[in-house]
């Protein structure tokens, strides 16, 4: 298939993973072509748009030692925020918002319990049944559903605590977010994907 799009190599998806193989393919010195069916690239990080509105869809955020996309992001001029974990917390049953410091004690507590983990989960529970355990509250636990869907594609119940506890020990990209604020990361995919022979 590669000889029918007269290349070395063909790249099958443009999304970051695609258009990261295909730039050190080339880097290679190989000839790459990318081919993408959606009609953009980026993957799941790209804009949609809803009566009228444009806004950003997939990752919302990048966080941890991001030093290529933040090098994307700054190509493509977008302006980013660094903020230190935890900064906001949003409860959407009861759509309050608050800043870290002045967040309740429960959501407080429920850091305690995550930055516990690695000491003190059970071997075969999820992550859901650990904060049970630990006493989390249930408005907390809406948030840790949320974020564990966005940062690892499932629910708390899903996902084993002890996964979660691995992680946390070997995870060596910091603590700090970066907030996107005039772009989103389609414009660092569009980044990456420029100078490449991209198909869609």
């Amino acid at each position: 298939m590669a000889d029918e799009f007269d290349a070395d190599v063909l790249v099958v998806g443009a999304g970051f993973a695609g258009l990261g193989a295909a730039r050190a393919l080339q880097r290679a010195g190989k000839s790459v072509v990318v081919v993408e069916a959606t009609g953009v690239v980026g993957g799941r990080a790209r804009r949609g748009r809803l009566e009228g509105l444009e806004f950003a869809a997939g990752a919302e955020y990048v966080h941890g030692a991001a030093g290529e996309v933040l090098d994307l992001l700054k190509r493509a001029k977008v302006d980013v925020e660094t903020r230190a974990w935890p900064a906001t917390y949003w409860l959407g049953r009861e759509r309050r918002h608050f800043d870290a410091d002045g967040a309740p004690a429960e959501l407080r507590a429920a850091h305690d319990a995550f930055d516990a983990i690695e000491d003190d989960h059970a071997a075969h529970e999820s992550l859901l049944q650990y904060f049970v355990r630990k006493g989390v509250k249930s408005r907390c636990l809406d948030v840790a559903d949320a974020v564990y869907a966005n940062d690892y594609g499932e629910s708390a119940s899903e996902l084993g605590a002890a996964e979660v506890a691995h992680e946390q020990k070997h995870w060596t990209g910091g603590e700090d977010y970066f907030v996107l604020r005039n772009g989103t990361l389609a414009d660092a995919a569009a980044e990456l994907a420029r100078g490449l022979d991209v198909r869609l």
